[in-house]
């Protein structure tokens, strides 16, 4: 799960904001606490808390792709998608404009891609194999 986190000074208004992320274990379900182990790390001794915890990951229903595995054409159903090389580098990326989308990988080598579905704010990847 990545766990993403944001700092707010709010004693005179929202004057500092930090965004940030770390990989966690657990779940909504499962929390867990991390802290911050240095000594002064703001001053004026200010407060935490979570304001709001999501799990951003579509359910197998909301995407699709497919045929899996593929000689050059797919279909995918989403808004967006990142496809990456089993390095995880982004090499195609596609703002997709039907409901169900084709695309053509005919020009790809033959090996193992990763597909990064994109549907409002949740994703999910789906491991593609080219032949």
């Amino acid at each position: 799960m990545q766990l993403y986190y944001k700092f707010d000074n709010q004693q005179n208004g929202p004057g500092m904001t930090v965004y940030n992320s770390a990989t966690a274990t657990g779940s909504a379900l499962n929390g867990l606490t991390y802290s911050n182990n240095s000594a002064t790390p703001f001053s004026n001794n200010p407060c935490f808390a979570y304001t709001k915890i999501e799990e951003n990951i579509l359910e197998p229903k909301d995407f699709n792709v497919f045929p899996n595995p593929t000689t050059g054409k797919i279909t995918v159903k989403g808004e967006k998608i990142i496809i990456c090389n089993i390095l995880g580098e982004p090499i195609y990326t596609l703002l997709l404009k039907e409901e169900f989308n084709d695309i053509d990988l005919s020009n790809f080598k033959s090996g193992v891609y990763f597909v990064k579905i994109f549907d409002n704010k949740k994703f999910y990847t789906v491991k593609l194999l080219k032949q």
